[in-house]
């Protein structure tokens, strides 16, 4: 059995977001609704005891306030419900209370419901209806809505991949002051995308996210300066921006900064941490399990009934997607497993994320990864003719 051998891709630099629900996930966790100025009493007082962590009684205020008709504590009632503040969590409760935010019209309920949307917390998953909320709370002035706009342009999530779109979206969002967008404008002029490359201004634009907030302006930086482009080239100075959108829970940060301890690049070389960084980065980029890790790869026959008997399969996992090589008789079936696949650690090969080709890979297959054993698990077919393959870590 030949054993792959597999380059460490999460060390590559990456400029570029990831998808737009991975990236959703992520600003998701950073995002909340706000107050009108002009909140009651009830309300400011639901406030001051979330800031307090007095979640009960904070979501008791909310949901007394809601009840008299006060339409901005809608969303923070399920801002609460979402997140498991002051009663358990239910994301379909918040998707109701986002609902009913956004049919009033706040543009932070329109928002969070389509990252609902996108993740499929709550809802059915559908990226159109996530780019209809995400277009309705842009146009009602929310920066995070044009900003999760514009990400849908780029990727072609929910509509037709437009890049003019996006980075317009994109700079709609910086003006309005979202620092994930100021971001996403750097890149424009790193890129060179519908305009000359100009690191010096990527370089601005990087600056002015980094110190809005944003992880990945942060990130950005950090590449700028390992590569030497809109600043002098420093390994010490990348490795210190890595690390910043590290703690900011980037997955490129601890991507990049991982590369750094892994060739020992601005500082000391620990390969071990290296790994660790690499593990988090790519848990945090696919949503998936810690099977993820960059260069591994994963080898297994049938277990010998049916047609199948001494078919070799290795599973190979790199930062963006999963490839699973069926070796039959001279032909290799090829399935891959792209990072837009939503989060878990079970899938079926006729499932939307995958796509097969070059192979006789056609009937129903199952996969799963056993955390415990560190190990796939393969079925193949249906009973009673299901055939089982383990794969067992090869490297």
């Amino acid at each position: 059995m030949r054993t792959t051998k597999i380059l460490g891709a999460m060390g590559i630099l990456l400029v570029a977001s990831g998808t737009a629900t991975a990236n959703a996930q992520a600003v998701k966790a950073a995002f909340t609704p706000r107050f009108a100025s002009d909140t009651s009493a009830t309300l400011r007082s639901a406030f001051q005891l979330v800031a307090a962590k007095k979640y009960p009684p904070a979501l008791g205020s909310l949901l007394k306030a809601s009840w008299a008709g006060e339409t901005s504590a809608y969303a923070w009632v399920g801002y609460m419900y979402e997140n498991g503040l002051g009663a358990p969590r239910n994301d379909a409760l918040a998707a109701s209370w986002y609902r009913k935010a956004a049919d009033a019209g706040d543009p932070a309920g329109m928002t969070k419901l389509g990252m609902l949307y996108d993740l499929g917390h709550g809802v059915t998953q559908d990226h159109a209806e996530a780019v209809k909320w995400f277009r309705k709370a842009a146009e009602a002035g929310s920066r995070k809505g044009m900003y999760l706009l514009g990400q849908h342009y780029e990727f072609g999530q929910g509509v037709l991949r437009d890049y003019s779109a996006a980075d317009a979206w994109y700079r709609k969002a910086a003006d309005a002051g979202d620092a994930d967008g100021m971001s996403s404008t750097g890149r424009t002029y790193y890129e060179g995308r519908g305009t000359s490359k100009d690191f010096a201004r990527a370089a601005e634009w990087f600056e002015r996210a980094a110190n809005g907030g944003s992880a990945r302006g942060m990130f950005n930086l950090g590449v700028m300066y390992e590569t030497g482009h809109g600043f002098r080239q420093s390994y010490s100075r990348a490795a210190q921006w890595y690390r910043k959108a590290t703690d900011g829970g980037d997955w490129a940060g601890m991507s990049g900064l991982g590369k750094l301890y892994d060739q020992g690049l601005g500082v000391p070389r620990d390969t071990a941490l290296a790994h660790r960084l690499y593990l988090e980065a790519g848990t945090l980029l696919l949503g998936l399990s810690p099977y993820v890790e960059a260069g591994s790869s994963y080898e297994g026959v049938f277990d010998g009934r049916g047609s199948a008997m001494g078919t070799a399969n290795r599973l190979i996992a790199t930062r963006t997607q999963l490839t699973w090589l069926q070796d039959d008789g001279g032909s290799q079936a090829k399935c891959v497993l792209s990072r837009s696949f939503p989060a878990g650690t079970s899938f079926s090969v006729k499932s939307p994320g995958w796509s097969c080709t070059d192979g006789p890979i056609t009937e129903e297959n199952s996969l799963s990864y056993d955390a415990s054993n560190d190990r796939w698990i393969i079925l193949d077919g249906t009973p009673p003719s299901q055939e089982t393959m383990i794969l067992t870590r090869t490297r």
